[in-house]
C-alpha cells in the first residue's frame, strides 16, 4: 500500500475533514492538529491511569511477604520471652 494512501485512509477513519494530502506530508486547518494531540494525550492518561490501577490491585492481591510491613513483629531476645 502507497505511505500517501495509508494515510489518507488512517484520516478517514479519525472523521477529520479540515486536511489536505501532499506528496509527503499532511497539512491540517487550524487547531485540528492540536485537538489531535489533545485527544492522544487524554487516551495516554488514560492508558497510565489503567496501567498503575491494575498493578495496585496486583499488589494490594498479593499480600506482603516482608515481616516489617504487616505489622507482625518477632520478638529480639527470643529466651527472654519465652513462656518456657
Amino acid at each position: 500500500m502507497d505511505g500517501k494512501l495509508a494515510c489518507e485512509k488512517m484520516i478517514q477513519a479519525l472523521d477529520l475533514d479540515l486536511y489536505r494530502v501532499g506528496q509527503s506530508k499532511i497539512f491540517f486547518r487550524v487547531g485540528v492538529l492540536a485537538h489531535l494531540e489533545e485527544e492522544r494525550d487524554m487516551k495516554i492518561s488514560d492508558l497510565i491511569v489503567q496501567f498503575q490501577a491494575r498493578c495496585h490491585g496486583l499488589i494490594a492481591r498479593r499480600g506482603t511477604s516482608s515481616p516489617g510491613v504487616t505489622g507482625f513483629t518477632t520478638p529480639r531476645y527470643p529466651s527472654v520471652c519465652s513462656p518456657f
